[in-house]
């Protein structure tokens, strides 16, 4: 199965997020392929060397500012696509699973660009939102703002699953196999 996992590409996170992850990706990482944002760095960076370590397809994808990374990086398949929003889709797309780690701007932009595209039936892929130690509480609470002011359907809540335990993501990622 590929899986796209949206997460940080910063070095300068805290070590926890780090560790957690990185437990996570490796077991995640042991049978299914990596879709990711192609920079190796961070949370990408070790998403990136589990996979490498793993022997799993990579399919590195970037938008064409930031082509020049891809000379760094080994990887199965090489995607350059003309933008952000462009990137966006094709990460996307190109899974079958769209797991978000703990991330930056760009990795909530993924999350939100996967929550509308599923709800404008775009795709049907399964959407984890990995909640270690609270990171996205606050985005939660703002989204579930979002549903009671009726801001949007509150159905959206249907299309992503959020989880605060590595094996509750195993789990659920056998699940969907199954």
């Amino acid at each position: 199965m590929k899986l796209f996992i949206g997460c940080s590409s910063s070095d300068e996170i805290e070590k926890k997020y780090l560790d957690s992850c990185k437990s996570l990706l490796e077991k995640l990482l042991k049978d299914n392929d990596l879709v990711y944002g192609a920079y190796n760095s961070g949370i990408m960076g070790i998403a990136y060397d589990i996979a490498i370590k793993n022997n799993r397809t990579i399919y590195a994808i970037t938008t064409e500012a930031y082509k020049h990374e891809l000379d760094d990086i080994k990887s199965n398949y090489k995607i350059v696509t003309p933008n952000i929003y462009t990137r966006s889709e094709s990460l996307i797309k190109t899974s079958d699973v769209v797991v978000i780690l703990p991330g930056g701007i760009g990795t909530i932009t993924e999350l939100i660009s996967s929550i509308e595209t599923m709800r404008n039936n775009e795709f049907s892929k399964p959407i984890i939102i990995y909640n270690v130690d609270g990171f996205y509480d606050g985005l939660i609470k703002f989204m579930d703002t979002i549903y009671q002011e009726k801001f949007s359907d509150e159905t959206a809540k249907k299309f992503y699953r959020v989880l605060n335990k590595e094996s509750e993501i195993i789990d659920y990622i056998k699940e969907v196999e199954a």
